[in-house]
C-alpha cells in the first residue's frame, strides 16, 4: 500500500497520530494481531538492527491473514542502525499492494535521505495531527498502490470499496484527483478525466456503487 514517516513535536503525538492511522485502516493494535507488527528497540539495546528489520520484510511477505492490510510500524526509528535501513528500502520502494509500513521518528534528518526519499513524509504537530489529514494520506497513498495492482486485486478492491457510502466514494475520488492534477502528465490527465466522469455518474444517476469502481479499476492505468 504505502510507505510512511511520521515525524515531529513529541513521541506521545507521533504515536497518537498513528493510531489513527490504524483506526482508519480497520486495523487493532493488540499483540495478537496476525497483520500488525510492531518493532522496538530490543530490552537493553539502544539500536534497531538489520534482524529485525530483515524480519518486518519477512512479516510482509505473506498476504494478510484476517484484515484487508497488513502493518509494519517501527518506532524509535531513529534507532535504525544503518545496515537495518538499507535491509528496508527495497520493502519501502515497492510494498506490496496490501502493506503499510509506518516509520515513527522524532526528526526526519535522523534517517538516511534514501529512506526518506521513498517514503510520504508527514509532519504531526502536538496535538496529533488533524483526523481528516490521516484519512486523505490513507486515501491517497491507496490510489497510488492502487495504480500498481493487477486487474484482478482492482476488481477485489472495487468489490469491498463499494460498501462504503456512497459520499465517502465521491470525497475520496474528489482527493484523488487533486493529487492527480499535483503531478500532471498525459497519464494522470487521462485518469482524472476518467474519475470525473465516474464520480458525475455516482452524483447524478443511480448508478451502482460495485459497477462504477470496476468501471474505474479496468480503466485507470
Amino acid at each position: 500500500m504505502s510507505s510512511i514517516l511520521i515525524y515531529g513535536t513529541t513521541e506521545k503525538s507521533r504515536t497518537s497520530h498513528v493510531r489513527k492511522m490504524l483506526e482508519k485502516l480497520e486495523m487493532k493494535e493488540s499483540e495478537n494481531n496476525p497483520d500488525l507488527h510492531i518493532v522496538n528497540p530490543e530490552e537493553g539495546k539502544q539500536s534497531i538492527g538489520i534482524a529485525q528489520a530483515r524480519e518486518s520484510t519477512k512479516f510482509l511477505q505473506e498476504r494478510p491473514f484476517s484484515h484487508k492490510h497488513k502493518v509494519v510500524i517501527v518506532n524509535k526509528a531513529e534507532l535504525l542502525t544503518v545496515q537495518a535501513q538499507n535491509a528496508l528500502l527495497k520493502t519501502l520502494e515497492e510494498p506490496p499492494s496490501y502493506a503499510t509500513i509506518i516509520l515513527n521518528v522524532k526528526t526526519e534528518n535522523s534517517l538516511l535521505a534514501t529512506v526518506v526519499s521513498r517514503c510520504r513524509r508527514v509532519r504531526v504537530d502536538e496535538s496529533g495531527g488533524d483526523k481528516e489529514a490521516v484519512i486523505d494520506e490513507i486515501d491517497l497513498a491507496e490510489a497510488s498502490a492502487i495504480l500498481k495492482m493487477s486487474i484482478g486485486e482492482r476488481l477485489d478492491w472495487a468489490a469491498e470499496y463499494s460498501k462504503e457510502e456512497r459520499g465517502v466514494v465521491i470525497q475520496t475520488m474528489e482527493e484523488w484527483v487533486s493529487e492527480l492534477r499535483e503531478n500532471l502528465n498525459l497519464t494522470n490527465g487521462k485518469n482524472i478525466e476518467i474519475i470525473l466522469n465516474v464520480k458525475k455518474d455516482l452524483e447524478k444517476t443511480n448508478v451502482s456503487l460495485k459497477l462504477a469502481l470496476e468501471f474505474l479499476m479496468l480503466k485507470i492505468r
